[in-house]
């Protein structure tokens, strides 16, 4: 798992330069991570409904796919269920708006071939709400499905104001790397800067193999 990034919720398609700026960066720097691994199935989730999964989603597609359309596909749980994933030939790489999972029955709506297609699934978490008992349970959740993380992006929606935002999100990416066995810091770092306040917290993580990260 390459990349972590800092994602503002608030930023949108009618926000200052500033933020669209920082919402391209945002995607460029989890394409850049996905695009070091050998993942071409990508499942987005989190672990509640309203932590940000689908607008990360949306933000990657609208980005993605008019920059490299070539490269990537985006697809809903509706979409995916018009095709297979033996309709996108490699290297494009495929990204589902999933399930938050752990509301409801956490069930992801895809049939038994893409369930069987996935090979990394992008976690989003709401800083100031997931705690670390959810992201416990949303490794245990996604080793269930068999999906490894490939990275998870933290959405700072409720957590502008930090005094020390870099320094608390390098604890919460602490916290999580010790959710999983081996988790070290990697060395590179892919910034992107997703409001106006402080520098973006960035942690990097790489996977090492099935059901890991470090």
């Amino acid at each position: 798992m390459r990349s972590i990034a800092r994602h503002d919720q608030n930023a949108d398609a009618g926000a200052p330069k500033k933020e669209v700026l920082a919402h391209r960066l945002l995607a460029e720097g989890v394409a850049a991570a996905l695009g070091a691994t050998s993942c071409r199935y990508i499942l987005v989730v989190s672990a509640r409904n309203g932590d940000g999964k689908s607008h990360l989603f949306s933000t990657l597609e609208s980005v993605l796919a008019t920059a490299e359309p070539e490269a990537w596909s985006f697809l809903d749980v509706n979409g995916a269920a018009r095709a297979s994933p033996g309709d996108f030939q490699a290297p494009r790489r495929v990204v589902i708006d999933g399930a938050a999972l752990l509301d409801g029955d956490g069930g992801i709506q895809l049939n038994d071939e893409w369930m069987k297609a996935l090979d990394g699934a992008l976690i989003v978490l709401l800083a100031g709400r997931t705690t670390e008992d959810e992201v416990a349970q949303l490794r245990a959740r996604l080793d269930a499905l068999e999906i490894p993380p490939v990275g998870v992006v933290w959405n700072d929606r409720d957590d502008r104001g930090l005094p020390s935002l870099l320094g608390a999100l390098k604890r919460r990416a602490s916290s999580v790397r010790q959710m999983f066995p081996g988790g070290k810091a990697a060395p590179e770092a892919t910034r992107a800067e997703a409001s106006g306040r402080g520098k973006p917290g960035v942690a990097l993580f790489r996977r090492t193999g099935h059901g890991s990260v470090a």
